[in-house]
């Protein structure tokens, strides 16, 4: 048997750039999207499997430190409606402003958990025809400052 490859998925990034992508995206977008989700997972290179890059030889490639996956999705369908793909590190507020700046679906509502409470994020979505909700934080740094600063 042939040890295992790159997936098919990394040539054909190869043959497309991100534009093209996007582009072939929007095509198959649904009809009538009403409901909205966006969320992100990074990815520590130590979660790599070593057995398989030894075995497709490809055991001397640098190591990647991060990568990060963003997904806007259609939560009936659960299409994918853009994303994001990083190799650092980038707070979820920034990708989704990105995100939200590209959206051409208007009327639509948005979900999203905690990490995306920003005003900033959702004077973003309102502009691009997003209705988008995200729980308040628990915790404000800044409010827990000034009550320290006047308590103490």
């Amino acid at each position: 048997k042939k040890p295992l490859k790159k997936s098919t998925l990394h040539d054909w990034l190869k043959i497309f750039n991100m534009q093209m992508i996007r582009k072939i995206c929007r095509v198959l977008l649904p009809k009538k999207i009403e409901l909205t989700s966006i969320d992100g997972t990074g990815f520590d290179s130590w979660q790599r499997s070593r057995h398989y890059e030894k075995r497709a030889g490809e055991a001397q490639i640098k190591p990647m430190p991060y990568a990060k996956a963003d997904l806007f999705i259609d939560i009936k369908t659960q299409q994918i409606l853009d994303f994001s793909l990083i190799t650092h590190r980038k707070h979820d507020v920034k990708v989704a402003e990105q995100i939200f700046k590209r959206n051409k679906i208007k009327n639509i509502r948005g979900l999203g958990d905690g990490a995306y409470d920003s005003e900033n994020l959702h004077e973003i979505a309102r502009a691009n025809g997003i209705t988008f909700y995200a729980p308040v934080r628990k915790t404000d740094k800044r409010r827990r400052r000034i009550i320290n600063f006047f308590i103490f």
